[in-house]
């Protein structure tokens, strides 16, 4: 059974932390994130497979300029076989999860939703991620010309929809003509 820490600060939110759960029906789960983010707080807990450390977090406290503390002896005391970063290029947090995992041995996969331009990064960041998921077609265009690899670039939602919640109830019929989740900005994807 493979070890998976996941890192990010979007791990704060519930629906996150049910994927992973799932996800822990076959993996130790291990996922930080910060103890507060906009409005939402978080609390460490453990169910099953999976926990939780909501660490404090320092910086910025925006996507780009924050790190965690205690996010090393997290992944001393975890000992993932994996990582999966979910953090922009360029991102303070990014630079943290790198500098951990290459002292610790620990491969990593990163994922970005970033479409705007990528801040600047050292490319030993891009390149030593094994793969790289990205959030939509345009951050998929500018991390595979960052790095040298392009071909560890994928395309993947970052959580699944689950098609149950849109389905219309026994006796009712109705019409939904778009469904979008997630807040309408350019950083997410194309919005017309």
């Amino acid at each position: 059974m493979a070890r998976l820490i996941c890192i990010g600060h979007s791990l704060i939110h519930i629906r996150q932390q049910n994927f992973l759960q799932t996800l822990a029906a076959s993996h130790e789960v291990l996922a930080c994130c910060p103890d507060e983010w906009a409005e939402q707080r978080s609390s460490s807990f453990a169910k099953g497979r999976f926990s939780l450390k909501a660490l404090s977090g320092f910086g910025a406290m925006n996507p780009y300029g924050f790190s965690l503390l205690g996010l090393r002896d997290a992944m001393e005391d975890f000992k993932p076989d994996l990582a999966y970063i979910m953090a922009e290029p360029g991102s303070d947090l990014l630079a943290q999860c790198w500098d951990i995992c290459t002292d610790l041995r620990v491969p990593y996969a990163a994922f970005t939703w970033e479409n705007i331009a990528l801040r600047p990064c050292d490319p030993k960041v891009l390149d030593t991620a094994f793969c790289w998921v990205c959030g939509n077609d345009e951050a998929a265009r500018l991390v595979g010309a960052a790095i040298k690899d392009p071909g560890r670039v994928h395309i993947l939602p970052q959580v699944g929809v689950d098609v149950d919640h849109f389905q219309a109830r026994p006796g009712v019929t109705r019409s939904i003509t778009v469904g979008c989740a997630g807040r309408a900005v350019p950083e997410k994807g194309s919005w017309q």
